[in-house]
């Protein structure tokens, strides 16, 4: 599956495993997770979503040597 460039909050919830939209909107006041407005529509780069899920679910080490499974396009957290 190939993700557009960017997501919306609902796309990008769905993508970190069903979490809410204001839960997205948490981690972007927060820093966590980097956004963009368009023509007044909060998107969320699907680069930086797939980056913080292989942050969350890869060991520090794994990081840079190994595909860790949870960055396989058929699985998602949760």
């Amino acid at each position: 599956m190939t993700l557009p460039l960017l997501l919306n909050l609902a796309e990008t919830a769905r993508q970190l495993g069903q979490v809410s939209t204001k839960t997205v909107r948490r981690m972007i006041a927060s820093g966590e997770l980097p956004s963009v407005k368009v023509r007044g529509s909060v998107k969320v780069p699907s680069d930086a979503v797939q980056q913080l899920i292989h942050n969350q679910w890869c060991p520090q080490p794994a990081r840079e040597s190994v595909i860790c499974p949870s960055t396989r396009e058929d699985r998602r957290i949760g």
